[in-house]
C-alpha cells in the first residue's frame, strides 16, 4: 500500500492531466454511445409501431373492401332469387351471379373475425340450400315461359297471316276485277287464317294465365326462404359492421331480425293482394 502511495506521489503532475483528459473522453464516449443505443432502440421501437399500424390499415381496407363486396353481391342474390320465376334465364343465367355471393363470402371467411367469420359461413350453408329449393321451385314457371313465348311467336304468325290475306281481298277488290272464283277462294284462306289466329290467341291466353299462376305460387314458396335468408343476410351484415366500428354487434343483430320479420309479413301480404286479383 505505502509502494502504491509512493508511485502515485512520483507521478508527474502533466500525466495526471493527460490522464484527466483521456478519462473524459471516454466517459464522454461512453454516455454518446449509450444515448445512441437509446435513440437507436426508440427509431427500432417506432419503425416497428409504424409497420404494424400500416399492417393494420391494409387489413382494415381490406377488410371493408371485401365487406361491401359481399353487401352488393347479397343485395343483388336477393332480388334475383325473387324473380327467379320472371327472367329469362337464357339471357340472364342466375348461376353466374349467385356464385359471386360464394366468392366473396368465402373472402370474409379469409379476413375476417371469428365472429363475422361464423356469420358468413351460417349464411353460406342458409344460401346454398336457399337456391337449391328455390331454383327447383322456379323450374315449372320457366318451363311454362318458354311455351309462352313460342304461343306467343306463333299468334304473331297467325296475325300477320290474317292480315296479309285481309290485304291482298282489300287489293283486289280495289282493283275492280270481276273473278268471282279468285275472290271466294281468298275468303276461305282468310276464313282458315281467321280460325287459326283464334285457336292461337286462345291457346296463348292460356298460357299466359298459367304463367301468372305458377309465379305467384313461386312468389309463395319464396316467402320463407326470403325471411330464413335475410335473417341470415342480417346477421353478417351486423357482425360485418361491428367489426367496422359503426354498430354494436349483439343489438344490430335484433333489429335485423325484426327487420326481415317485418319485411316478410309485407311481402306475405303483398303477394295474397295480387293472389286475389
Amino acid at each position: 500500500m505505502q509502494a502504491l502511495i509512493t508511485f502515485l506521489i512520483a507521478v508527474p503532475a502533466p500525466l495526471w492531466g493527460l490522464a484527466g483528459a483521456i478519462f473524459g473522453a471516454l466517459a464522454a464516449l461512453l454516455a454518446a454511445g449509450m444515448a445512441n443505443r437509446g435513440s437507436t432502440e426508440r427509431l427500432r421501437l417506432q419503425l416497428a409501431h409504424d409497420a404494424a399500424e400500416r399492417a393494420e390499415q391494409r387489413r382494415a381496407d381490406l377488410r371493408k373492401e371485401v365487406f361491401l363486396d359481399v353487401a352488393a353481391h347479397l343485395m343483388k342474390a336477393n332480388a334475383l332469387l325473387g324473380s327467379l320465376a320472371l327472367i329469362d334465364v337464357a339471357k340472364r343465367p342466375p348461376l353466374d351471379e349467385l356464385n359471386g355471393v360464394l366468392v366473396s363470402a368465402m373472402r370474409v371467411q379469409m379476413v375476417s373475425s371469428v365472429e363475422t367469420a361464423a356469420a358468413a359461413s351460417g349464411l353460406l350453408a342458409s344460401f346454398e340450400a336457399t337456391v337449391r329449393v328455390l331454383l327447383e321451385s322456379a323450374a315449372p314457371a320457366q318451363k311454362k315461359r318458354v311455351e309462352t313465348e313460342i304461343a306467343r311467336e306463333h299468334f304473331r304468325g297467325c296475325d300477320n297471316e290474317t292480315r296479309r290475306i285481309l290485304s291482298e281481298i282489300a287489293l283486289f277488290d280495289e282493283g275492280g276485277a270481276e273473278n268471282e272464283g279468285f275472290r271466294a277462294a281468298k275468303h276461305r284462306s282468310y276464313g282458315a287464317a281467321r280460325d287459326r289466329q283464334t285457336l292461337a290467341e286462345t291457346r296463348l291466353v292460356a298460357c299466359e294465365s298459367e304463367l301468372l299462376a305458377l309465379q305467384q305460387q313461386y312468389a309463395r314458396d319464396y316467402l320463407p326462404h326470403f325471411e330464413a335468408f335475410g335473417r341470415s343476410m342480417g346477421g353478417l351484415m351486423a357482425a360485418m359492421r361491428a367489426e367496422l366500428g359503426t354498430h354494436a354487434y349483439p343489438p344490430d343483430v335484433a333489429v335485423e331480425d325484426a327487420r326481415w320479420k317485418r319485411a316478410g309479413k309485407e311481402l306475405g301480404q303483398f303477394v295474397e293482394t295480387l293472389g286475389r286479383r
